[in-house]
């Protein structure tokens, strides 16, 4: 707290909120390309600033080592309300689809149905 931020971080996070009226997601290529747009130019600066908006709530971004085996750390959700949602759509999925607490891949585009597709 009472750190100094960089504008450029303040410009990424006005961007990516205006980006979230069209998108709940992006991938990691489009945020370093909107970082671009704020003179962020380097991934190691991108990196930093992904980490800065996600602690503030701005994104959900996970860069962990973890993260990036699995893949996730290519995600970048820009609507928190969004995932806050999708979660609710598995948790309360009817119980017939939920066997011992596992929901089977193949179930999943009936509980998908509510979201639309990008």
């Amino acid at each position: 707290m009472g750190e100094l931020r960089p504008k450029a971080w303040l410009d990424l996070e006005r961007q990516l909120v205006e980006l979230r009226m069209e998108k709940d997601y992006i991938n990691w290529q489009e945020f370093l390309e909107i970082c671009q747009n704020v003179a962020i130019f380097d991934e190691e600066t991108a990196t930093e600033a992904s980490r800065f908006l996600h602690d503030l709530g701005a994104i959900i971004h996970h860069n962990d080592a973890e993260a990036k085996m699995s893949g996730l750390s290519d995600l970048i959700i820009l609507n928190p309300q969004w995932l806050a949602d999708v979660c609710r759509c598995i948790i309360t999925a009817q119980e017939s689809l939920v066997d011992n607490g596992v929901l089977d891949h193949e179930l999943l585009p009936r509980v998908w149905k509510a979201f639309k597709p990008d």
